[in-house]
């Protein structure tokens, strides 16, 4: 796939290779799923989100990533998060997620907004 030179591996390779049953690449689309939670949790931890939504590349892909994360709100959630589990949802935007997130805090900061960082 990627002539036998690992450097040109990409998302798209990888998922490929996962939906065509190679256990290497089903083992890290796993653990991208395991750290999703993690991450999905920590946030909602903090913010008690009622939604939080994912874009960018990989989220060509969700179909392999979002449902087992969303499984894992529904039947133990309390593994991730300590608030009520929040709705996952994939933006229509995909790949122009990160300009317009960057967009967002300009104008936010613009509007004399502080910053917590």
């Amino acid at each position: 796939m990627v002539d036998n030179d690992e450097t040109k591996i990409t998302a798209k390779e990888l998922f490929q290779a996962a939906r065509g049953g190679d256990k290497f690449s089903k083992s890290i689309v796993k653990q991208c799923i395991f750290y999703t939670k993690v991450g999905v949790g920590l946030v909602n931890n903090f913010y008690d989100c009622a939604s939080i939504y994912f874009g960018g590349a990989m989220m060509k892909d969700s179909d392999l990533i979002i449902p087992p994360v969303i499984e894992q709100f529904k039947t133990e959630p309390i593994l991730f998060t300590i608030n009520n589990p929040p709705q996952l949802k994939v933006t229509k935007n995909l790949n122009d997620i990160g300009v317009m997130g960057a967009l967002t805090l300009v104008k936010y900061k613009l509007e004399g907004n502080p910053l917590i960082l």
